[in-house]
């Protein structure tokens, strides 16, 4: 008996153990692996090497769905800058650019409401993507790379988001906040008006003529 609970406790210190190992990449997907890249050498190879390079801050963070049961280092995290000076690339404002989830695949962590100097390369459908081996750093510990930058090419403003202008027809407000969701909307609610008005039109001209 004491040799049976014995190989049974064996086992199952074995399946315990494996599943342990099995499990570790899914429950903590960041400690299973990790990033190794190689930054730029100098600030002007990084500037040469990004197509966009930016002052700004965080003014938006979007990690995805919090309940989903299992996460990869590798989940994509949007975040939407506030642009204040950009030494490379047509940047708007309102900037959104796409890194991962963690550090182990080479992601870079932002945090909300703080200010970045951000090194952002481009993809084929020209959105903005950037990493921990891209050179990102704090704004206020980026004194240094700002000298230098500004020494390579002179800082210039974001490009300014469309104001609507005073005085502006409603209905080209309408089509601003609503989108073209809106204008189907209400071309479809027309649509079916004039359809019931014709109805009971069409109705009384068919009673009047029995009526006569």
């Amino acid at each position: 008996m004491r040799e049976a609970r014995r190989l049974k406790g064996g086992i199952m210190s074995l399946v315990i153990l494996w599943m342990t190992i099995v499990a570790a990449p899914i429950i903590d997907p960041e400690r299973a692996y990790a990033c190794s890249c190689a930054v730029a050498s100098d600030i002007e190879e990084a500037l040469d090497n990004h197509a966009a390079v930016f002052a700004g801050k965080v003014t938006k963070l979007d990690k995805g769905s919090s309940v989903q049961r299992i996460q990869s280092s590798a989940d994509k995290v949007e975040v939407v800058f506030l642009v204040d000076k950009v030494w490379k690339g047509e940047l708007s404002e309102e900037t959104n650019v796409s890194t991962v989830r963690s550090e182990a695949s080479c992601g870079y962590t932002f945090s909300d409401n703080i200010s970045y100097l951000v090194f952002a390369y481009e993809d084929k459908e020209g959105n903005l993507h950037t990493g921990l081996c891209s050179g990102n750093m704090l704004l206020s510990e980026a004194s240094t790379q700002i000298q230098q930058l500004d020494a390579i090419h002179a800082s210039y403003e974001p490009i300014a988001e469309a104001a609507a202008a005073p005085g502006e027809p409603a209905a080209i407000s309408v089509q601003k906040d609503g989108g073209v969701d809106s204008i189907v909307y209400w071309i479809g609610a027309i649509v079916v008006i004039m359809i019931i008005l014709g109805g009971i039109g069409l109705g009384l001209v068919k009673g009047r003529r029995r009526k006569d």
